[in-house]
């Protein structure tokens, strides 16, 4: 959960709040548990992308920016956040 935490290999680029429950139902280090486990996070992802698609882009994008900052650097959200005008 750690590396989770702090965007560590395996877990860059992923958002704590999503793969935090599926990290705590696993038993086992075993490949495929991993796998199917996180895979059933894909419909969720599938059906934001269908909204996204649907004309709520240019609403949602101050918090789209802010979550692809706090990816990439999550002590930069803080400052940004001041500058998007919503």
């Amino acid at each position: 959960m750690q590396r989770a935490k702090e965007n560590r290999n395996p877990f860059l680029y992923t958002v704590l709040e999503e793969v935090a429950p599926v990290i705590d139902q696993l038993r086992s280090v075993e490949r495929e548990s991993w796998a199917d486990a996180f895979c059933r996070l894909a419909p969720a992802h599938a059906e934001r992308t269908v909204k996204a698609k649907s004309g709520r882009r240019q609403r949602d994008r101050p918090q789209r920016i802010l979550d692809r900052l706090r990816l990439l650097s999550p002590g930069a959200v803080s400052g940004a956040q001041a500058l998007i005008v919503e």
